[in-house]
C-alpha cells in the first residue's frame, strides 16, 4: 500500500509541528519557574542544634526557622541564594544550586561574643553575661542630633520605652521593666524609677557629647548591685570617654529647634457653651443656667473674644550648646 502526501496534508502537518514547537516553548519557562524543596539541618560548630536560626531567601523576607533539633525546611527557586544567620554567629550565604538538602555549620562571631560590656560591678564579655543586657555604641552622628538622652535611646534598644507627656515643659520618661506604683526617673531615692549611673557614679551629671557607650540592665539581677530600693525598674548605665595621651581634643555642638503642640482639642465657642446649658435646662427642669451662659441675663455670654488654648500655647524654641576640651600627659 503506498502513501502519499499531497500539497494539503503536508500544509497541515506543518501548522502541527509549528504549534508543537510553539507549546514547547510556552512549557520550558514555567519548568525553569519551577520550587524545590530545600531541608536540612544548621548546627554549630560543635555539632549542637541552633534552635531559632534565621534561613532566608537572600534580598527577601522568604524564609524559614529552624525548630528544636536545628531543621529546617522551605521551598525556593533552583538558583536562590540563602542566607543564614544567628545571634553570636557569623552569618553564611549558600546557592542552592538545585540541591534538596543544604546542612550549615555556623561558626562563633568572636568579635561579638568578645565585645566588652558594663554590667555596674565592673565589665565583662558578652559570652559570659547571664542576666538581659542591652547595649549601645553612641557614635558621633547620634551626638550632633541630640541634646538629651531620651533622644538617643528612643526605638533603638529592645525593650526599653522612651514616653513624653503631654506636658511641654516635662523631660521624657524611660521605662524598661514597667513603672510601679511610686517613684519618678529624676528622683535617687525612688522606688520605681529608673536608676542612672555614669562611671560609676549614681546619677551623676553628664553631657550627651561625652557619653561613649550605654548599657541597660534589665533583669532583677540588676536590683542586686545597687539595691532593690532604687534598681528595682533597671539600670542605665552610661560610660563616658576617657582622655587619650598626648591628644588635644576640642569639640563643640550647637543646635536649635522649634516646637509646638500638635493635637489640641477643639474648644467651643461663647454661643456653643450658651446651647449645651440650654440643652442641660431644658432636659434637666428646675436647672439654673450660670449667668455667664445666659445671653438673656449677660449681653456678652454668646460671644467669643478669646481663643484661649491660643493664647495658653505658642511657638517653643530649644537651644543646645555643648564645648568639651580633653586630652592627657
Amino acid at each position: 500500500m503506498e502513501l502519499s502526501i499531497t500539497g494539503k496534508n503536508r500544509s497541515l502537518l506543518g501548522r502541527i509541528l509549528m504549534m508543537g514547537v510553539f507549546l514547547c516553548m510556552l512549557i520550558l519557562p514555567v519548568q525553569a519557574q519551577d520550587k524545590v524543596t530545600v531541608s536540612g539541618y544548621v548546627t554549630d560548630d560543635a555539632n549542637l542544634p541552633l534552635i531559632g536560626a534565621s534561613v532566608l531567601v537572600k534580598g527577601t523576607t522568604e524564609g524559614a526557622i529552624t525548630d528544636v533539633d536545628g531543621k529546617y525546611e522551605l521551598s525556593v527557586a533552583p538558583d536562590a541564594e540563602l542566607e543564614i544567620s544567628y545571634v553570636g554567629y557569623k552569618t553564611q550565604v549558600v546557592n542552592v544550586n538545585n540541591r534538596g538538602t543544604i546542612n550549615f555549620v555556623l561558626e562563633p562571631d568572636a568579635l561579638m561574643l568578645q565585645e566588652v560590656v558594663a554590667i555596674g560591678y565592673g565589665s565583662q564579655r558578652k559570652e559570659d553575661l547571664s542576666m538581659a543586657v542591652s547595649t549601645m555604641k553612641v557614635d558621633e552622628s547620634l551626638k550632633s542630633r541630640s541634646s538629651d538622652l531620651a533622644t538617643v535611646l528612643q526605638g533603638r534598644l529592645p525593650g526599653v520605652t522612651v514616653m513624653q507627656s503631654g506636658d511641654p515643659m516635662s523631660d521624657a520618661t524611660f521605662s524598661i521593666r514597667g513603672r510601679g506604683s511610686k517613684g519618678e526617673d529624676g528622683d535617687y531615692n525612688s522606688g520605681s524609677g529608673v536608676l542612672f549611673v555614669v562611671d560609676g557614679v549614681p546619677n551623676a551629671p553628664y553631657m550627651v557629647e561625652d557619653i561613649e557607650s550605654i548599657t541597660i540592665l534589665k533583669d532583677a539581677a540588676s536590683a542586686a548591685i545597687y539595691g532593690a530600693s532604687v534598681g528595682s525598674a533597671g539600670v542605665v548605665l552610661i560610660t563616658t570617654k576617657k582622655a587619650e595621651s598626648g591628644k588635644l581634643r576640642v569639640s563643640a555642638n550647637v543646635s536649635y529647634g522649634l516646637e509646638q503642640v500638635s493635637k489640641l482639642p477643639e474648644m467651643l465657642t461663647a454661643q456653643q457653651y450658651c446651647d449645651v446649658w440650654a440643652k442641660v435646662a431644658e432636659n434637666n427642669p428646675g436647672t439654673t443656667i450660670p449667668t455667664l451662659a445666659d445671653p438673656t441675663q449677660y449681653e456678652w455670654a454668646n460671644i467669643t473674644h478669646t481663643d484661649w488654648l491660643d493664647e495658653i500655647f505658642r511657638m517653643g524654641s530649644k537651644q543646645h550648646y555643648a564645648l568639651s576640651v580633653s586630652g592627657g600627659g
